[in-house]
């Protein structure tokens, strides 16, 4: 246990919890992703009780057709805190969106006004780490209304020694901060969200896009290099432009420096 599991702040308390998680084509991560993210549910749980946060991971499913719809249906069948939802969005801003959308009416539902709701959103091809909740939690409550994770890549196929090397010399951390934003590691207070409009519904970059808007309304923000998970290594990934992407990229241009040196 991390010393400020002992601190919780009643001043901007959370009663509610939206884990929104966008997939496509994600059968070989989904089930490791769903297993870290319930993890990280009992550990809250652990930690606040006997107070209780309710907890929805809603995982959007776009356009799915290699068997991720039907594992989703068979783990929130076994898990009643996940639910899975289907669309044709064609982009992780627009699933993203509809998974938050999701959630935040089932909480409404059950009188949790927006103010007290959190939603922390990361990807299917992502684990989180147990306190992964707890931290948003602590952070949500010691003032701030949106938080910026950092990742760092899982160990799988992709993740060579170039890969590692290239992607640490183009990701610079400060001692305390970061200017990253992923939306594999974002949280944001419910209100602060519906006032800066959502997520929008593009291809890439939707992640950004929410940030900027919650930066130029002055929300409270914070981005924390504790705040951690870990995402695929993949060089290929399933949105053009996306975080795959900009992980091949580094690595050619890491190559050729090298090359060239």
């Amino acid at each position: 246990m991390n010393e400020f599991m002992n601190e919780i702040d009643q001043t901007d308390h959370i009663g509610g919890i939206v884990i929104a998680v966008p997939a496509r084509d994600e059968f070989d991560r989904i089930e490791r992703c769903v297993s870290s993210l319930l993890r990280a549910i009992d550990a809250l749980g652990m930690w606040t009780e006997p107070r209780s946060i309710a907890v929805v991971a809603v995982v959007a499913s776009d356009g799915s057709t290699d068997g991720t719809n039907e594992l989703l249906e068979r783990l929130a069948a076994l898990e009643p805190g996940v639910i899975a939802i289907r669309g044709n969005w064609n982009a992780a801003g627009g699933a993203r969106r509809a998974a938050v959308d999701h959630g935040l009416a089932i909480l409404a539902a059950h009188g949790i006004a927006s103010d007290a709701v959190w939603i922390a959103t990361t990807d299917a091809d992502t684990a989180v780490p147990a306190d992964w909740l707890m931290r948003h939690v602590h952070m949500a409550e010691s003032g701030h209304d949106a938080l910026a994770g950092i990742v760092e890549l899982s160990d799988d196929h992709d993740r060579t020694a170039e890969v590692l090397a290239s992607f640490s010399a183009s990701y610079p951390l400060g001692e305390s901060d970061h200017e990253h934003v992923h939306g594999a590691n974002l949280g944001i207070r419910a209100s602060a969200y519906l006032d800066a409009g959502g997520f929008p519904a593009i291809v890439v970059a939707e992640d950004h896009g929410l940030w900027n808007e919650l930066r130029r309304r002055r929300f409270r923000i914070a981005s924390p290099v504790d705040l951690r998970v870990f995402t695929s290594s993949r060089l290929r990934g399933r949105a053009p432009g996306g975080f795959a992407d900009t992980i091949a990229e580094q690595l050619a241009m890491h190559s050729t420096a090298i090359a060239g040196s």
